[in-house]
């Protein structure tokens, strides 16, 4: 979406750009493996910038998430024991839930916490936003894994959510990721991340069907 709609409140008029006028070339891409929190086996990050001889490489900071009562209690869960998840599964007609949001709903209806603390996690979550901004302000692009893991089975979201702390940062600030590898762009530069998405295609060859899994 592209502008106001005058039915979403939320949308601004941020012109986006084509990827095919995006110029690749003096884009600075950092890279990182290790948040802290999904693999702490693999520690390190570089930094590209620029082509040919002018390509350099530095250590480059890995970014953190928000702990897990931020993100789960107030994005997810919301703190008011499962009211207002139960109210969105009426409102769409859910009467049969699967078993992962079933599972949603029971934690949910075990959370309760005051409206003030509620406002405290909201800010911890603006104060990764900016947090994000500030380590990522010389980089065009970020690339990093979605998952530490292969995917995983139906019903393991909540079991192993740490794992899923990769997408976690990228949900919470808003930014354009193209997933898979993620392929994280500026605010509004969409079509930077669909550029960069383009070009490994070519170079990789894109998508492949993967082995068949041994019953």
């Amino acid at each position: 979406m592209n502008g106001p709609d005058l039915q979403d409140p939320y949308t601004v008029p941020a012109p986006l750009d084509r990827p095919g006028n995006v110029d690749l070339e003096p884009l600075c891409v950092a890279t990182y493996l290790d948040d802290g929190i999904a693999d702490r086996r693999r520690r390190h990050g570089r930094r590209s910038c620029g082509a040919g001889d002018e390509r350099r490489r530095v250590q480059h900071t890995r970014l953190r998430r928000p702990d897990h009562g931020t993100v789960v209690g107030v994005a997810l869960l919301r703190g008011d024991r499962g009211v207002g998840f139960e109210q969105d599964l009426q409102a769409i007609g859910a009467t049969d839930p699967s078993e992962e949001l079933a599972e949603f709903l029971r934690q949910a209806r075990e959370v309760d916490f005051p409206l003030s603390e509620a406002r405290r996690r909201f800010v911890a979550i603006d104060e990764h936003r900016i947090e994000v901004l500030t380590v990522t302000a010389d980089y065009d692009v970020i690339l990093c894994p979605a998952m530490p893991t292969p995917a995983k089975p139906h019903h393991h979201g909540l079991v192993e959510i740490n794992d899923f702390s990769h997408v976690m940062v990228h949900n919470l600030t808003g930014w354009p990721a193209a997933v898979g590898v993620q392929i994280v762009a500026r605010p509004w530069q969409d079509s930077t991340a669909l550029a960069v998405a383009g070009f490994l295609v070519k170079v990789f060859g894109g998508w492949r069907r993967p082995p068949p899994v041994a019953a």
